[in-house]
């Protein structure tokens, strides 16, 4: 989703049961638009949420999808 309209967020990840991941690192990936399905990688980490959303992540791999 891209929450970038609002102060603080930019980017956040919604998984298929609805999780949303705020991702520390999502600058050093590919540029996606908001409703795109991908694929992601990621281990949970400290830091303080911006959006105060979801779980603070950091993206090992991040691809594109079909379906």
């Amino acid at each position: 989703m891209d929450l970038s309209d609002s102060d603080s967020c930019g980017l956040v990840f919604r998984l298929e049961d609805n999780t949303l991941l705020e991702a520390t690192n999502v600058n050093e990936f590919q540029n996606f638009e908001n409703g795109d399905l991908v694929w992601i990688s990621y281990k949970e980490t400290a830091g303080a949420s911006l959006c105060k959303l979801g779980t603070i992540v950091k993206i090992r791999c991040l691809t594109e999808r079909e379906f």
